[in-house]
């Protein structure tokens, strides 16, 4: 790879990167982004993010130089070695104790204790959802092992899922505070306040002078929806002043904390 083409690269990681921190704060508050804007959303701010992001994604590739012959002669190499590493069978037997080895890993590693506080302690979502992630993981390894006809590996996969239930059931509730902290910090200079309550936090409250309107209140909890969901909030309720007694809410997730984590696109 050449300087330019390694410059060029680089530069679309930070253009990425630069566009999706500009999505969250426009998704927080749309005037940030939308500054020309008379009616800023978060919806507006969705499509013009997903519009310049296709557009430097084409100009990017119509900058991006042609391989060399050498380049191509190893890009060939590499793919007739994948492909002879497809084909060449694997041993059942081997793979089985592969299996074994890494259920027995994530069980041990999990009654060492794992140390999900470095996280409790950020200001930022991503890394709250970086805990998800790990569940995800375990969710994909039990998923995989339960498909086993071998009998160690089934009970190893449901000592495991018990154990990352356990596991779930005591972070989700401190992921839903933490999360809610976080954004009531972003919101209150807007004169949004955030609150969670009920058995395991599981209701967010947000209490705001703009849920005055209903389609501010619409607008809000669809640009927030997908997160909180990933977050298993129940409900978000939604005032516009702290003496309200009545509120709008939407539902979200119905299932427990200890099922598994299941990414869906």
């Amino acid at each position: 790879m050449d300087i330019k083409q390694k410059f060029m690269e680089e530069l679309l990681v930070l253009l990425i990167l630069g566009l999706l921190i500009a999505l969250i704060l426009g998704l927080v508050n749309p005037s940030l982004i939308l500054f020309w804007s008379k009616k800023p959303t978060p919806l507006k701010v969705l499509g013009w993010w997903g519009l310049t992001t296709v557009i430097i994604i084409i100009v990017f590739n119509a900058l991006k130089p042609e391989k060399t012959t050498e380049e191509i002669i190893n890009d060939s190499k590499s793919k007739k070695e994948e492909i002879t590493e497809t084909v060449t069978p694997k041993d059942p037997e081997v793979e089985k104790q592969k299996t074994k080895d890494q259920l027995i890993r994530e069980i041990e590693s999990i009654d060492k204790g794992i140390d999900f506080s470095t996280y409790h302690y950020s200001s930022n979502v991503k890394d709250l959802q970086m805990v998800l992630v790990v569940f995800g993981v375990w969710a994909n390894i039990i998923l995989e092992a339960e498909q086993s006809e071998d009998t160690e590996i089934q009970q190893l996969a449901k000592k495991l899922k018990t154990k990352v239930a356990n596991v779930q059931i005591k972070e989700f509730p401190i992921l839903r505070e933490k999360y809610a902290s976080i954004l009531a910090q972003t919101m209150w200079e807007h004169d949004v306040y955030i609150s969670v309550s009920g058995t395991g936090n599981k209701c967010i409250n947000i209490t705001g002078g703009i849920f005055a309107a209903n389609k501010n209140k619409q607008d809000f909890h669809y640009a927030l929806k997908k997160v909180l969901t990933e977050f298993r909030f129940y409900e978000s309720r939604y005032r516009w002043y702290k003496g309200e007694y009545e509120y709008d809410s939407w539902t979200m997730f119905h299932g427990k904390d200890s099922d598994l984590v299941r990414f869906t696109r």
